[in-house]
């Protein structure tokens, strides 16, 4: 796959032939075993998870595990991430993978969505260090939902018949 600097020359590559380099964000699920030893690096001595809700709502369980976003920790490293991956990538557009998880595995819950409270702190940090990223959602139950609507600035819904270059197209 190449190292992060080769990453870098391509996205240049791209832009000097007119294409932008589009990532697939996704934060609503992670695949529960990436190696062998993933399980450990993420949990305490006694076991527990550190970053992945013990009991999240499988709305749509593809195998994956969601982050625990009542823990102010894992939302502000996420953040601090995803930042860092945008300005060093110098990127202009993203698309940010399935929304609804993130809203949906709190719903229920009492206290705040902290789903939709990631989504809102992402978005302010998006827009204040980069207010010109074009962030593209992916949504299907939840895209009517305040703190998608205002994440995006373009929603794509898969199940409409067009395809993410149709969408991209029309802007």
């Amino acid at each position: 796959l190449g190292t992060w600097r080769d990453l870098k020359r391509l996205v240049r590559a791209l832009r000097k032939q007119g294409l932008e380099f589009i990532p697939d964000m996704i934060f609503a699920h992670k695949a529960r075993k990436t190696c062998p030893y993933s399980e450990e690096i993420i949990c305490d001595a006694a076991g527990n998870h550190l970053l992945f809700d013990d009991n999240p709502l499988m709305h749509r369980d593809f195998g994956t595990s969601m982050f625990r976003w009542e823990d102010k920790a894992v939302r502000s490293q996420l953040i601090e991430d995803f930042l860092r991956f945008v300005g060093e990538l110098e990127l202009r557009i993203v698309r940010f993978d399935y929304v609804d998880g993130i809203i949906i595995q709190y719903e229920n819950r009492p206290g705040p969505n902290w789903g939709a409270v990631f989504i809102d702190e992402l978005r302010e940090a998006l827009h204040f260090h980069f207010p010109h990223l074009l962030v593209i959602m992916e949504a299907f139950e939840r895209s009517e939902h305040g703190s998608a609507e205002a994440l995006a600035g373009m929603k794509y819904h898969p199940w409409t018949g067009h395809t993410l270059a149709d969408m991209i197209n029309v802007i």
